[in-house]
């Protein structure tokens, strides 16, 4: 079992959730999202990570370090709609966090998932939580008890788990973490 991501990792990780979001973006546009239901969340987060899937796939055998940056810088520059804003304010976040850093274990990813948690909350909460902020929030929750990083995605995937009936509605209690 991996215990730590590297850049190379970090950019498997962004394509696969590209790939992801891709898939699913007609199943999010649906979700009634907080703040602004206007069916085109998925779409505008695929367009968003994309950005920084493009730009990793320029970077040859990248850092740690040099791959979160450039996806936060990607995805800020890509960034579409408000689901768009806040998924770059999340990978901006979780950049500084690992700003110096080759390696990460499951530890300093809560830490940097939080970071990036408190990044959007910052910028868009005062109108209340978003889907993303509250996905976002909910897997460093789960991740933070976990010793070990385990694999690149289990933070994301712990997040399909969750009671999605309170889950994309703005709460920020979740029958998964009660």
């Amino acid at each position: 079992m991996r215990q730590t991501i590297n850049g190379a990792d970090f950019r498997r990780l962004i394509i696969s959730a590209a790939a992801s979001i891709e898939i699913h973006k007609q199943s999010i546009n649906e979700l009634n999202v907080f703040p602004v239901p206007d069916g085109d969340t998925g779409t505008n987060m695929s367009m968003t990570i994309q950005s920084a899937v493009t730009d990793l796939k320029k970077a040859e055998d990248p850092t740690l370090e040099k791959a979160a940056s450039i996806a936060a810088s990607a995805m800020l520059r890509g960034a579409r709609g408000n689901s768009g804003v806040i998924l770059s304010l999340l990978f901006r976040g979780i950049s500084k966090a690992l700003k110096g850093v080759s390696e990460c274990d499951g530890v300093l990813w809560a830490k940097a998932l939080q970071e990036g948690v408190d990044a959007a909350y910052k910028a868009f909460c005062s109108r209340g939580p978003t889907t993303w902020v509250n996905s976002s929030s909910h897997s460093t929750r789960v991740r933070s008890r976990a010793p070990a990083l385990g694999c690149a995605t289990s933070s994301f995937n712990s997040s399909r788990r969750a009671d999605s009936s309170r889950f994309f509605t703005g709460s920020k209690t979740n029958s998964a973490t009660e």
